[in-house]
């Protein structure tokens, strides 16, 4: 059974954990998906992933004539094989674990952030019965996407260890 998942997304593996970016088209997911596989993380799909209920969980894929593409707003469709001949820039499919929400701010929050976080504010969804983590980021023009979500999965792997 095809299931759909948000629309603009950017599904990437990192260490073996399927994350999903999403947000409204242009906010920077797919130039953080590129600057993640160039940090050794494996593209799945840009746009327009594909999911479907297997043993318990939401396998993601791509459609075969975009597998290793990317497409940048001002580059348009690169293939990624082309940029990085000395790695394997994409895998076949990955279940989903986790999914990081891009949310545009005009400006920077004056909310005070506190001194010591236990854990980020995850969300859980359900998919399919499934269960989902999901991380609301508010970026700007002054945030670095890229180190952000970097660091949301970073801490999601270790908060699964």
């Amino acid at each position: 059974m095809l299931t759909k998942i948000p629309s603009h997304g950017s599904l990437i593996k990192v260490d073996d954990i399927g994350v999903l970016l999403t947000g409204k088209s242009g906010i920077g997911k797919s130039e953080c998906a590129l600057e993640l596989v160039a940090s050794g993380a494996k593209l799945v799909c840009d746009d327009a992933p594909i999911f479907e209920y297997h043993n318990g969980q939401l396998i993601g894929r791509c459609p075969k004539k975009y597998m290793g593409y990317l497409h940048l707003r001002q580059l348009g469709m690169i293939n990624l094989a082309d940029y990085f001949t000395d790695q394997k820039t994409f895998a076949a499919q990955t279940p989903l674990d986790f999914i990081i929400q891009l949310n545009w701010v005009s400006s920077p929050t004056n909310q005070e952030i506190p001194m010591v976080v236990e854990k980020p504010d995850y969300k859980i969804i359900k998919i399919e019965k499934i269960k989902i983590y999901q991380l609301d980021l508010f970026i700007n023009s002054s945030t670095n996407i890229f180190r952000l979500v970097n660091m949301a999965i970073k801490q999601f792997i270790l908060s699964k260890a």
